[in-house]
């Protein structure tokens, strides 16, 4: 395996994390790793070689962009972490292989579906709550109150947000409770009539859901246009932003069946996370994230460096089937880097 070169485009906070899982790799092969975002202020001080700011990923010169910065220094892969670019992405990926970049993403068609939250539920509504696309306030109430009559909560959602942007559960008296507020790792709680206001004012889509108790859980899979190679899940027991801030890597047996088998036939590619709640045996899914996600380093510090493994499969390398560490914990601090 040769050294190669690697573009993230979305840096964070967990960019660091994602960067190490490339670098620290088991074959010892040195990866450079260029990281961009279109705010400077999002741009790693640490964990990437090289850091540009480059237009949003709506604008029509974004991928001419990348792929300038890929050449300038010989990038090998493209790894898209954000949910909005990657059907834009996808739409001019011949761009990038015509110039020699290979870039992680799966077809426009199956982003389609998996990248919309409404489509999903077309698809797959017998594995996930009910749900509604909120088209007036007469179904906001209509759906509550058939839902509270059988002793459910309701929780919304926007259709194309990921990273927990725009989730609350409506609840009246907890929405009131000025002790919930602020909390990390807290849900986030409305009003019906804070719902009402705020979807008079949003052009945002709003899905109204069936709130479904139990644990956060997410199956990471590295897919092989829709055939699995390698996947890991983990528990969240506490969740901020999104995020995995206290969790396990736990093995739930319904959870990856329904997450291959929704894949499959989605013909997905390459990373996949897929979200789920269980509760003992059952699992519900929640929604498809067809690209890296932000908790993919808890699985490499498990043994399934599923991110090195699909730079491996893009670059015509072999990637060998394993087993997770199952039962390794984790806790997730911030640290502060300090620059001038």
């Amino acid at each position: 395996m040769k050294d190669f070169n690697v573009l993230l485009t979305g840096c964070s906070v967990f960019t660091h994390e994602i960067s190490e899982c490339l670098k620290k790799n088991d074959d010892g092969v040195r990866v450079k790793v260029v990281g961009v975002n279109s705010s400077v202020s999002q741009l790693p001080k640490n964990g990437v070689d090289y850091s540009y700011v480059v237009p949003m990923a709506s604008d029509a010169m974004y991928a001419d962009e990348l792929i300038r910065i890929c050449l300038l220094h010989n990038v090998d892969v493209v790894i898209p972490c954000l949910t909005c670019e990657l059907e834009i992405l996808a739409a001019q990926m011949s761009k990038f292989e015509n110039n020699g970049i290979r870039i992680s993403i799966s077809t426009k068609e199956s982003l389609e579906i998996a990248n919309n939250k409404i489509k999903i539920y077309e698809r797959f509504a017998r594995v996930m709550p009910k749900q509604k696309v909120l088209a007036c306030n007469a179904d906001l109430h209509g759906f509550v109150a058939q839902t509270t009559l059988k002793g459910g909560v309701v929780c919304c959602k926007l259709c194309n947000k990921s990273g927990g942007q725009g989730f609350a559960i409506i609840d009246d008296i907890k929405a009131n409770n000025i002790n919930l507020l602020g909390r990390t790792g807290g849900k986030i709680y409305i009003t019906t009539a804070q719902l009402e206001e705020m979807a008079r004012k949003s052009q945002e889509r709003i899905i109204l859901q069936e709130y479904v108790e139990g644990y956060d859980y997410s199956v990471c899979l590295l897919l092989d246009h829709g055939k699995v190679l390698n996947k890991v899940g983990y528990i969240g027991y506490v969740i901020n932003s999104g995020a995995i801030m206290q969790g396990m890597i736990m093995k739930h047996d319904e959870a990856y069946r329904i997450a291959e088998d929704v894949c499959s036939e989605l013909y997905l590619d390459g990373n996949v996370c897929v979200d789920f709640i269980v509760n003992g045996d059952k699992a519900t899914l929640l929604e498809i994230n067809p690209r890296v996600n932000a908790t993919i380093a808890f699985c490499a510090k498990a043994g399934m460096n599923l991110l090195y493994q699909r730079c491996k499969q893009l670059l015509g390398e072999k990637v060998k089937v394993s087993t997770p560490c199952y039962g390794l914990k984790m806790m997730k601090y911030y640290a502060a880097d300090y620059f001038v």
